[in-house]
């Protein structure tokens, strides 16, 4: 009789904790994590056709969206309703602009508000060449293109970081709007068909706000037709 109420008891304490182990995964598995991001989530919307770049030591400026959105228009009176109502909902209340020179390559890039995140889209992508003032601790990038005349390289552009100063300027033209950041900053850059409708009035109306037109030729790939010589 022993040994028959000892067996169930030993049943009876696999079954329980059985029970518990099961109600515990169970709830694991339904219950949110909090403070946490799903992959899903995080590659949602725009972002996935988004590749993703760290960035140390750059220049931004910011933008009112009502600023770039005056100069926009001013580009082109004959801009149809449409066109500034799809141009105006892709963004953000603060536009920002960055500049960085890395790795032998200056770009730029503009924000647009995604379906749910903020992202990016490269305006210019153009090699430089570099070299550094010993003296007064200034790198130095020059741009060269071939003039279409000679068809023999030429300096078109000059840019100048000072990161003593914290200024950087091109051709000589200091742009005070861009303030010199080194906090490592991870951005996501869009899918080029996001913009491609409008890159290069966005590029113009850029430059044409931190008055810095000189770069215009450089603007999506070189594909508007602004010409590096005057």
């Amino acid at each position: 009789m022993k040994k028959v109420i000892f067996f169930y008891s030993i049943v009876s304490i696999v079954i329980i904790v059985y029970y518990s182990c099961t109600k515990e995964t169970q709830l694991k598995q339904t219950e949110p994590i909090q403070n946490s991001v799903t992959v899903e989530e995080d590659i949602s919307g725009d972002l996935k056709q988004s590749t993703f770049i760290e960035l140390e030591s750059y220049w931004e400026a910011e933008i009112t969206k009502n600023d770039f959105m005056k100069h926009y228009m001013q580009s082109d009176v004959n801009m149809s309703t449409a066109e500034i109502n799809s141009v105006s909902g892709r963004l953000p209340n603060i536009i920002k602009i960055i500049f960085t020179v890395k790795e032998g390559v200056a770009e730029e890039f503009i924000s647009l508000k995604g379906n749910q995140n903020t992202i990016f889209f490269k305006q210019i992508s153009h090699p430089v060449n570099t070299s550094q003032d010993p003296v007064i601790g200034k790198l130095i990038h020059n741009i060269y293109e071939n003039n279409p005349t000679t068809g023999i390289p030429e300096k078109i552009i000059e840019i100048i970081e000072d990161n003593v100063a914290g200024k950087v300027s091109f051709n000589q033209n200091i742009v005070n709007a861009y303030q010199k950041k080194t906090v490592k900053k991870i951005i996501a850059i869009g899918n080029p068909s996001i913009m491609s409708y409008l890159c290069c009035k966005a590029c113009y109306t850029v430059h044409d706000i931190l008055d810095i037109h000189i770069l215009d030729c450089l603007c999506c790939l070189a594909s508007c037709n602004y010409s590096c010589f005057k």
